[in-house]
């Protein structure tokens, strides 16, 4: 099963990070709002690719090390 343990989980979250970043563009938030959502939508997408990075170590698509590179990369 290649990267699919946990169901592809990390494409929802994905696909609420660049939904997010659509909707602002769409419908402006107020400014004062405006840098927090933009902050979630830019730590939705980090995330992602760290649940990414788990789901594949657990398909065995990555191994150890690769997993621990791509956490660090993202600073996990």
């Amino acid at each position: 099963m290649s990267g699919g343990s946990f169901g592809h989980a990390y494409i929802h979250v994905r696909s609420f990070g660049e939904a997010l970043d659509d909707k602002m563009q769409d419908e402006p938030p107020e400014p004062e709002i405006a840098a927090a959502l933009q902050a979630v939508s830019a730590q939705a997408l980090k995330f992602a690719e760290v649940m990414r990075a788990v789901e594949w170590y657990y398909s065995a698509d990555i191994g150890p090390e690769t997993l621990l590179e791509r956490l660090e990369k993202h600073k996990l």
